[in-house]
C-alpha cells in the first residue's frame, strides 16, 4: 500500500472521527454487512421452500414448510428492524448516505 493511499485512508478515518466514534462507525457498518448478506441467503432460502410446498404431496409437508416460511420472516423481520436501529444510530451523527460513502470510500482505499 502506497504512502498516499494511507494518507487518504488517515485522512478518511479523520472526517469519520470528527462525526463519531471510527469504532463504533465500522462496528455498524461491519454489522449491517452481516444482517444485509444473511438476508440474502434467507431470500434464497424462501425461494427453495416455495419450490418444496409445490412439490410437496401432504398436507403435514405443506403445514411443515409454512412453518419454516414463518420463521425465517420473523427473522427477516427482527434483521430488517436492527437495520433500522444502526441507521437511526448513524443519523444521529450523520446522514445514512454520507456515512455509506464514507465507507464505500473507506473499504476501496483498503483493498487497493
Amino acid at each position: 500500500m502506497s504512502a498516499e493511499i494511507k494518507d487518504q485512508i488517515r485522512q478518511l478515518e479523520k472526517e469519520i472521527s470528527s462525526l463519531m466514534p471510527l469504532d463504533a462507525f465500522l462496528q455498524i457498518h461491519e454489522r449491517q454487512a452481516g444482517l444485509r448478506k444473511a438476508e440474502e441467503e434467507r431470500l434464497k432460502m424462501l425461494a427453495d421452500l416455495q419450490k418444496s410446498y409445490i412439490s410437496a404431496s401432504t398436507d403435514q409437508q405443506r403445514e411443515q414448510v409454512k412453518e419454516l416460511v414463518g420463521k425465517i420472516r420473523e427473522l427477516s423481520k427482527a434483521a430488517r428492524e436492527e437495520i433500522r436501529s444502526l441507521n437511526r444510530e448513524l443519523q444521529s451523527h450523520m446522514r445514512v448516505e454520507q456515512a455509506r460513502e464514507l465507507y464505500q470510500k473507506l473499504v476501496q482505499l483498503k483493498s487497493v
